[in-house]
């Protein structure tokens, strides 16, 4: 096929890719004032025969046959291959959640490298955090430690390194949010395609459950409701209960759908029927402008690309591991620690200067040597003064508490896993400038209840248990006990 004359690609243009176990797709598009612009599109199905390398390689022939060689390259990876854990984090600056964040998934995980890309999102629903005065619950990724090959081939096969590495369900989830304003609490997505689909299960903003559904199409080429019933009922019965003030479980209230589907309405009864549930079709392309020889019917299968798209152009995505927030760089003491020292060294040298001069002059002028040591006097008593500021502000900075070293000294003073495990911890202050850590704990038996409070003792920490029990649960662990740590930290002596 003859391809169109094209104009040069400008370096605005960007290229996003997607994939599952069966296809690869992608879409170039431009960033507008008003949303984005669809270009192009293309598809590329995975087989035995047809890697993920393969159909990378294959796509950047296509792309430099269509002369799109100047792009910003946007790559979104499956939930497959990305480690997603929900916190709940003591109070903490913005500035100190990357490290806190940091720091807790390591502890979780354990087994990622040092290097690892961790990013971390707040939902919009759980945003009363970030000021340090309320419990941080929030949302962090970390890229599996093999998802690191898989970005490499993709990007030696493609010549490009991605400029930003996002989550496919995470942006679907982005996309649903902007086109349904008003939605219930509790919902199912699906992202349909041909032969699979997304799922997730949603608690306002909080993806709850995630999974890709594999779909065997009936002879007609139509999707089998009957199977995407049977798979959506079996999701729902092993994704997590949400939480609710009442005792009865609350069960999802809608479903909404992306769809390249043809018999519109009727699909919606007929699935709707089958899960006695309201059923919404959504058009992935809504607000989306579409170039005048694209291929609609392709880019009805876009979903996942056009939240990519739409969250770049926004810069709203919830994590991109290419670009994880990062703590801002920390004020620039040792240049006013240095300006410090050059003025106090100036008058230093300037009083050695004058002591020196009016040693010599001191038999010829008994009065200007008097007159001397009084400026000298008062110059020392500058210098007493900000000695005395800087003082103060060390013995503040001594007697604050630093939550990270307090973790990292609970943890230090724990059992070997095989004997207790924590089962809850919470830290927060307490008044005074000081500080609880609580703990639930499960241990092998009651006898190391003791060594554990001796261990987490000493002239800064206080311990109290309570409630100590045996555990109802059927592993090797029959005690459990809460217990409380009180940090008080030492107090500073005042200098005379």
């Amino acid at each position: 096929m003859k391809l169109p004359i094209r104009r040069r690609r400008s370096a605005h243009t960007w290229v996003a890719l997607a994939w599952d176990p069966h296809e690869l797709l992608a879409a170039v598009a431009r960033p507008t004032a008003n949303g984005i612009e669809l270009l192009e599109a293309y598809d590329v199905t995975l087989d035995k025969d047809v890697t993920l390398s393969r159909a990378c390689r294959e796509l950047a022939e296509r792309l430099r046959a269509g002369q799109w060689t100047s792009y910003r390259f946007l790559l979104g990876v499956p939930r497959s291959l990305v480690e997603i854990i929900p916190l709940d984090l003591p109070p903490a600056t913005a500035a100190q959640l990357p490290a806190l964040v940091r720091n807790e998934v390591y502890r979780q995980i354990g087994d990622l490298p040092d290097d690892t890309p961790i990013d971390y999102f707040i939902p919009e629903n759980d945003r009363t955090a970030a000021d340090g005065q309320s419990t941080i619950q929030l949302e962090a990724g970390a890229l599996r430690p093999d998802t690191s090959a898989v970005i490499k081939s993709i990007s030696d096969a493609l010549g490009k390194q991605p400029d930003s590495i996002v989550v496919r369900s995470l942006a679907i989830a982005s996309l649903f949010r902007r086109q349904v304003k008003v939605r219930p609490q509790h919902t199912v997505l699906l992202n349909l395609m041909r032969s699979n689909a997304d799922l997730s299960v949603l608690d306002g903003d909080r993806i709850m459950f995630t999974r890709s559904i594999h779909l065997t199409p009936l002879p007609d080429g139509n999707v089998d409701i009957h199977h995407l019933a049977d798979e959506v009922r079996m999701s729902l019965f092993v994704a997590p209960q949400v939480e609710t003030s009442s005792e009865e479980p609350q069960p999802p209230e809608h479903v909404y759908i992306f769809a390249d589907v043809q018999s519109d309405s009727q699909f919606v009864e007929q699935l709707a029927d089958e899960l006695q549930l309201a059923v919404t079709l959504l058009n992935p392309l809504a607000g989306t402008k579409l170039n005048a020889n694209l291929d609609t019917e392709l880019a009805k299968r876009l979903t996942p690309l056009i939240g990519i798209l739409c969250d770049a152009q926004k810069q709203e995505a919830p994590l991109d591991f290419a670009n994880p927030k990062e703590a801002p760089p920390p004020p620039r003491v040792g240049r006013k620690i240095a300006a410090y020292a050059v003025a106090i060294g100036t008058v230093l040298g300037i009083v050695g200067y004058q002591l020196r001069h009016d040693v010599v002059t001191a038999q010829q002028a008994a009065d200007a040597v008097d007159e001397d040591v009084a400026m000298q006097q008062q110059l020392l008593k500058k210098v007493r003064t900000k000695t005395d500021v800087l003082d103060a502000v060390q013995r503040w900075e001594a007697s604050q508490i630093n939550w990270l070293d307090e973790l990292r000294y609970v943890s230090q003073q724990l059992p070997a896993a095989e004997d207790a495990v924590v089962q809850r911890i919470s830290l927060a202050p307490s008044g005074n400038g000081r500080g609880v850590i609580s703990m639930s704990v499960k241990v092998k038996n009651q006898s190391l209840i003791a060594p554990l409070e001796d261990g987490l003792r000493d002239e800064k920490h206080s311990v109290s248990s309570q409630r100590i029990s045996q555990s109802s649960g059927g592993d090797d662990l029959s005690c459990q006990f809460e217990t409380s740590v009180l940090i008080t930290p030492k107090p500073v002596s005042t200098p005379e």
